[in-house]
């Protein structure tokens, strides 16, 4: 695996009580390429290509508490850091308080 992202999602009206694994984990990181793309588009950004969004995620990831390499068999390179690739998209994103809403 590249990441980790979470995954364990429990829906009462489901067939499937919870939805977990790389199916659920799946869903959320399409999200978060969605939602970098988007940012990129909506500040007039370069839109990165897959491979530098893939490698930026990478880079960006937190590593797993007690992971002793770069790279685990399990986990991949670490935990999915949304934030932080968007501030290597966008240095300049601030994200919103409370009080923004």
């Amino acid at each position: 695996p590249d990441l980790c992202a979470p995954s364990g999602f429990h829906e009462n009206d489901d067939t499937a009580l919870l939805n977990t694994g790389t199916s659920a984990a799946a869903g959320v990181m399409g999200g978060v390429v969605a939602a970098l793309r988007s940012h990129a588009l909506h500040a007039h950004l370069p839109q990165p290509d897959p491979g530098t969004l893939r490698a930026l995620l990478r880079e960006c990831a937190r590593p797993v508490p007690g992971q002793a390499t770069p790279w685990d068999p399990r986990l991949g390179h670490g935990i999915v850091d949304v934030l932080a690739a968007l501030r290597s998209i966008d240095p300049t994103f601030k994200p919103p308080t409370s009080g923004d809403r």
